[in-house]
């Protein structure tokens, strides 16, 4: 059975759980309002889709439904 960790996460998806700054935050929202995609978004950002979907719905930008 795999041992999942954050080192292992962080391979390929190096900003993985690490805290988000403002100014990412700000650079999400303007992205995702401009309509890229979730995983362009997850290179961009160098994290998980599912790191990206969680941010996204935590700053509420899913309610504007694209």
């Amino acid at each position: 059975e795999p041992v999942y960790s954050v080192e292992a996460a962080r391979k390929e998806f190096p900003n993985a759980y690490n805290p988000w700054s403002a100014e990412d935050d700000e650079l999400l929202e303007r992205m995702w309002r401009e309509g890229v995609g979730i995983e362009e978004l997850s290179k961009h950002f160098e994290r998980k889709v599912g790191g990206i979907r969680s941010r996204i719905a935590k700053l509420k930008l899913d309610e504007d439904i694209q």
